[in-house]
């Protein structure tokens, strides 16, 4: 009976050191995503850590942090500022995007909700819009904390609705390359100016571009459009610390009447690194 108690003990103890070895890093039952960065860093990359993050559940935030600029806008006027917020367990992401009205003053301030396996905006969150001709309360408008505070309530509503987690976007990879416990994929971006902006015709500019990602020979284009830009600009990717999904992340300008009139912004598509699934 001894020996049996024994060879017991035993057992139990083993299992327990074998289920504490090499675990992830959880605090309070939640991953500690300080470490997002990580995920962006081919080096650093587990493949085995989206299956364990999906096992923990969403929890509701009622403070989520205020996010960081990741991504500026250096073309003449008008241009938007964008900083990531959250992914969600499945597939969405959410970033903010601040808008300075250059030309006329004033800013907007929203939060985009997008769905990264279909591409599609799900829902745009204004926090704040302000135009000078309308207006001279500057004191309450375009302060990037300020807004955020205020309108905390309104934030956390739609963030937990489409279950956002907090800090989960760590910082974006600028390289072509994507590397995996599968291998490493690469990414390409071309692109071809069909049309060019004139005073005299009134033409606008007018770019095709095509977006592809390639492994081991094969090759998926996941994005092939025409847009009103005259350059297309391939900044980096997000890869998801939930599953094997990255969000790759383009940059255009549209240089048209004057630098008043000058345009761009970013054009954010998902891609799943399943490539099983790229034949579906």
């Amino acid at each position: 009976m001894k020996k049996l108690t024994l060879f017991t003990f035993i057992i139990l103890f083993f299992s327990y050191c074998a289920s504490e070895e090499g675990g992830p890093s959880y605090q309070n039952n939640s991953y500690d995503y300080s470490k997002g960065e990580n995920y962006t860093d081919g080096s650093n990359i587990d493949p085995e850590q989206s299956n364990i993050h999906t096992q923990n559940k969403f929890k509701e935030n009622n403070r989520y942090s205020i996010p960081d600029n990741q991504i500026e806008y250096e073309f003449y006027w008008n241009g938007s500022n964008y900083y990531p917020i959250g992914w969600s367990r499945d597939g969405k992401i959410a970033f903010r995007q601040f808008t300075s009205l250059e030309g006329s003053g004033g800013c907007l301030d929203e939060i985009i909700i997008q769905s990264t396996i279909s591409d599609k905006i799900l829902k745009t969150i204004k926090l704040d819009e302000f135009n000078p001709d309308e207006s001279e309360d500057w004191d309450n408008h375009c302060d990037l904390d300020q807004t955020w505070n205020r309108e905390r309530r309104i934030i956390s509503k739609y963030l937990n609705r489409y279950e956002i987690e907090d800090n989960s976007f760590g910082l974006i990879n600028t390289s072509t390359k994507i590397r995996t416990s599968d291998g490493e994929f690469k990414i390409k971006l071309s692109q071809n100016l069909l049309e060019e902006f004139s005073d005299e015709t009134g033409r606008e500019n007018s770019t095709k571009y095509k977006l592809k990602v390639y492994f081991d020979g094969d090759s998926k284009t996941i994005s092939n459009d025409r847009i009103t830009a005259h350059n297309v600009d391939y900044l980096g990717y997000y890869k998801s610390p939930f599953d094997n999904r990255v969000i790759i992340v383009l940059q255009y300008q549209d240089s048209s009447y004057g630098e008043y009139s000058n345009n761009g912004g970013i054009i954010t598509i998902g891609c799943d690194l399943d490539v099983k699934s790229w034949s579906k």
